[in-house]
């Protein structure tokens, strides 16, 4: 049940400054207006609306125009303390095998103590868990205002304010990890080139993001929580994704799908919020049961909303 998409209109805003772009894929000027969407985590009632395009050279989706870097940050969500304090290390040999049984850990096995740079926005939790797994875990918060030390500290060390001002020297990684980042920055291309730079010849590359190519896309349309404008700025398909790796300079070895219920759910919830009316089908889908079935279809037919890429440099 797709979203009907009202006609399209630009909320201005005094404290807001715009920018049009070229595809941040093959640098296209040739683009269209294909959707909009508003802020899935504002007032439906009062959200902005923006517009995503569409490259007609490439395929990319991506929203155009955009908020500028320095309007960006108040668009930015109040980060949430990790969910679990970091393992001492003598429980970390207990919960290792039981962590290497999750999807994303079994592509990034560690061999010995190797070094592992978690990219991200904010305190970067999934470090603990590369960390539990036996990597010496890094993070890179990509925030121009980053966190204050010591806030949801999880006692490993932290490199602030990007690649630029993070100085990390090249070949200096095994592995690093963008979870729910690369959509989210304004150059995704050179955030990928700082990433091959950093990692050592052979090492390997792991993209977590949100899939617009999914089921779950097609169903809600503009109510679909991975959109997440105007925070998300690239929207990835398994296709431009791999491009994206490729022109980089990575070796693309797989796209995983991943299975998100909670995704579905808020989906659902804001869909029916969306449409006049109550619909039987959209509150049946944001029951828990319902959602894990939805998402299992969508995972094995290869169009779950959320994918993992795991790329080399060659």
């Amino acid at each position: 049940m797709a979203i009907p998409l009202r006609e399209l209109e630009i909320n201005e805003t005094a404290s807001l400054e715009w920018e049009e772009v070229d595809c941040p894929l093959c640098g296209s000027n040739h683009w269209v207006p294909w959707m909009e969407a508003t802020d899935s985590h504002a007032p439906i009632e009062s959200a902005l609306r923006f517009m995503l395009a569409r490259c007609q050279a490439c395929g990319l989706t991506f929203t155009n125009p955009r908020p500028t870097s320095e309007c960006q940050v108040q668009f930015h969500l109040e980060d949430d303390p990790p969910v679990e304090p970091l393992l001492p290390a003598r429980f970390k040999r207990f919960i290792a095998p039981w962590l290497k049984s999750d999807p994303a850990c079994k592509l990034l096995p560690v061999r010995g103590q190797r070094k592992l740079l978690c990219v991200g926005f904010g305190h970067c939790s999934s470090m603990k868990r590369w960390d539990a797994m036996g990597w010496r875990a890094f993070g890179l918060d990509l925030r121009e205002d980053p966190l204050p030390r010591g806030k949801f500290d999880l006692g490993l060390p932290m490199f602030k304010g990007g690649f630029a001002s993070s100085r990390i020297p090249p070949d200096e990684f095994d592995a690093v990890t963008m979870w729910q980042a690369l959509e989210q920055v304004h150059e995704p291309m050179d955030l990928l080139q700082a990433a091959h730079q950093v990692l050592l010849p052979g090492g390997r590359l792991l993209v977590r993001t949100p899939n617009l190519d999914s089921w779950q896309f097609r169903q809600f349309g503009s109510a679909w929580h991975g959109l997440n404008v105007p925070r998300n700025l690239t929207h990835f398909t398994p296709t431009s994704l791999r491009l994206m790796l490729t022109k980089v300079g990575f070796r693309v070895q797989k796209v995983q799908m991943v299975r998100q219920r909670r995704w579905l759910q808020a989906s659902a919830k804001r869909a029916e919020a969306l449409v006049a009316g109550r619909s039987g089908f959209l509150r049946w889908l944001q029951h828990p049961t319902a959602a894990s079935v939805a998402n299992w279809f969508a995972y094995l037919t290869r169009q779950a909303d959320c994918m993992i890429a795991l790329a080399s440099k060659e």
